[in-house]
C-alpha cells in the first residue's frame, strides 16, 4: 500500500516521529509501569517536549496546529506500543 495516496508528508513525519518515540521511550517501560501500577510520568514529559501533548489545538493555546489525522495517528502509533495500557479495558488492582 502506498501511503502517500491517504497521507501528506507531514502526516508521514509525523507517523515516523511518534512511531521512533514509542518505539525507543515507551515500549521499553510499558511492561514495567503496568506490572507495578505506575503512572509514566517522564515519558508524558517528554511527548510534551515533542508536541505530542497538543496536537490538535492552536499555536496561540500552545498546541502544535496539527490536523485530526495527524492526532489520530499519534494515538494510533502510541497504542501500538503499549497495548496493555489502560486504553484497553482492564481491571485497575486495587
Amino acid at each position: 500500500m502506498d501511503d502517500a495516496l491517504y497521507f501528506s508528508d507531514q502526516h508521514l513525519a509525523v507517523r515516523d516521529m511518534v512511531r521512533t518515540f514509542a518505539r525507543e521511550e515507551v515500549a521499553p517501560v510499558a511492561s514495567k509501569h503496568d506490572a507495578d501500577a505506575s503512572f509514566p510520568w517522564a515519558n508524558v514529559k517528554k511527548m510534551g517536549e515533542l508536541g505530542l501533548l497538543g496536537v490538535p489545538w492552536p499555536e496561540s493555546l500552545g498546541g502544535a496546529a496539527l490536523d485530526t489525522l495527524s492526532y489520530m495517528i499519534a494515538i494510533h502509533e502510541i497504542a501500538k506500543s503499549a497495548p496493555h495500557t489502560p486504553s484497553r479495558s482492564q481491571r485497575i488492582p486495587r
